[in-house]
């Protein structure tokens, strides 16, 4: 890693330091009765539509992150970045564990590099934005681009793919995390 670049993780780690901060189940019951079953299913069927639009949801605001990036590394000269599942799940883990605590250092103490490595993702370099209480992915994207630290990450030459996760506080306001990396 140059120095340029760890100067502006660092600093980036500093200022957000300082800054403030359904699970679908179904079962049919055996033995029900027609009308039990029927109404079962209806109500499946409904948490199961329910489940389809949280997902598309989920994937359009990540998607509209990915666009976002890619549209300011193009404005840069830069190759996009490709969106990776795995390093979606590790960020959901950090965006979670950001709520608990706001910190580039896991709960545990253990480096932020663990979640990556529990869900699989081989990397030779990476790179992690949060944000807190942002509503919107325009938000925190705009903020992220107005800091030299996360714009570098965002820009970075040497990420080729990147995961996004979300998690809502009690407020009703996100804690967003990127997860730069690139691919071994």
């Amino acid at each position: 890693m140059n120095r340029k670049y760890l100067a502006a993780l660092l600093a980036a780690a500093m200022i957000f330091s300082m800054a403030p901060t359904s699970a679908y189940a179904a079962s049919l019951r055996l033995g029900g009765t027609k009308t039990e079953t029927t109404q079962e299913a209806a109500q499946e069927k409904k948490s199961t539509t329910k489940k389809a639009s949280s997902t598309q949801k989920e994937s359009e605001w990540q998607q509209e992150m990915l666009d976002s990036i890619n549209a300011a590394r193009k404005k840069a000269g830069l190759q996009p970045l490709k969106l990776n599942e795995d390093a979606c799940k590790a960020a959901q883990v950090r965006a979670k564990e950001c709520l608990k605590k706001y910190d580039h250092t896991r709960p545990n103490g253990k480096s932020l590099t663990t979640a990556l490595d529990e869900a699989g993702v081989k990397y030779s370099y990476w790179g992690e934005n949060i944000n807190e209480k942002q509503a919107t992915v325009s938000s925190t994207m705009k903020s992220w681009m107005a800091s030299k630290g996360h714009k570098a990450n965002i820009l970075g030459e040497n990420f080729d793919s990147v995961g996004f996760g979300r998690a809502k506080d009690k407020n009703g306001s996100y804690t967003w995390v990127q997860m730069f990396y690139k691919a071994k």
